[in-house]
């Protein structure tokens, strides 16, 4: 598209529109469009058309523009639902791993050849370091996107990652004491008799 795009008001220098693709995060993020100053890197916030782009870049003065790191992104589709389910479902899988070694050493009472203590170590540490690298470049991606958001849009979605580590730490809570249960039972059947007759709820 050819448009016409007003010199800098910072330095005067020439303009360019810049195509923003959405390869920023897995999260549905559509093309969008902001006009940058090469020379002192001021530009728009971020559009969804080549036509909102222009428009505020023709309009606006020196002091309307901002650093093109700082611009603010209208044109990401970032729900706090998805948020929430995406961030959930990576910490409940970190924790999975810790959570069915715990269940594998408990149902061998711990009485384990050296090498099975060991090959366990190792799968644990692995599982670990993979998925906690993962996430974290997740998670760096994401705030950065949700950092250069409309204020207005920020809170949800803020919300809704302290609402996946809430709900991923209660569904491993809710996993562990179904599967512990038996082994309460075991215990408490394995106590004096006159303890053996509490209430098993």
């Amino acid at each position: 598209m050819s448009v016409y795009l007003n010199e800098c008001p910072i330095c005067g220098d020439k303009a360019e529109l810049i195509h923003a693709y959405d390869d920023r995060i897995p999260h549905a993020a559509r093309d969008a469009y902001y006009c940058e100053c090469p020379k002192c890197g001021k530009s728009t916030d971020e559009f969804l058309t080549e036509e909102e782009a222009v428009n505020a870049w023709n309009n606006s003065s020196a002091a309307d523009l901002k650093d093109t790191n700082d611009r603010i992104i209208r044109s990401v589709i970032l729900k706090p639902v998805k948020t929430w389910f995406q961030t959930a479902t990576r910490i409940f899988l970190i924790l999975l791993g810790p959570v069915v070694l715990y269940f594998l050493l408990a149902s061998s009472n711990y009485d384990l050849a050296w090498w099975l203590w060991a090959t366990y170590g190792i799968l644990l540490i692995l599982w670990l370091s993979f998925l906690i690298s993962f996430y974290v470049k997740y998670a760096a991606l994401r705030n950065g996107l949700i950092s250069h958001f409309p204020k207005e849009n920020r809170a949800g979605n803020y919300f809704a990652i302290v609402m996946g580590y809430v709900t991923a730490i209660l569904v491993h809570g809710a996993l562990f004491l179904f599967v512990l249960k038996p082994f309460i039972y075991d215990i408490l059947h394995s106590l004096p008799t006159e303890w053996s007759n509490l209430p098993q709820g």
